[in-house]
């Protein structure tokens, strides 16, 4: 299996497992992007605001880019989330769950 695929089989296996309401909780925290209706995509909307010359609709995001996200310290810096994340322990827990998921 190439990086790549191993990459979707984990994202695939989050969602199947977690389902889309807690896939989407974690997404909308990491960068405010949500699954596809069908499941298939992470999509992020963009504000033609911030994004320049983008005139807003919805840009895919690489699961890769979730997973390496979700495997790093990412999901817990206090820079991001505030000093007292660690004591959310719902966030603790699905973080745990789908670290589990994919290990």
């Amino acid at each position: 299996m190439t990086t790549d695929s191993t990459e979707v089989f984990q994202f695939n296996k989050i969602c199947e497992v977690l389902g889309f309401e807690n896939v989407n909780e974690i997404l909308f925290n990491w960068n405010e992007s949500e699954l596809s209706e069908d499941g298939s995509e992470i999509l992020i909307y963009v504000d033609s605001r911030s994004y320049g010359p983008k005139t807003g609709g919805s840009d895919k995001v690489e699961k890769k880019e979730f997973i390496d996200w979700l495997k790093s310290d990412g999901p817990f810096d206090p820079e991001v989330y505030g000093e007292d994340i660690g004591d959310d322990n719902d966030w603790l827990r699905l973080i745990e769950k789908a670290r589990n998921i994919i290990s």
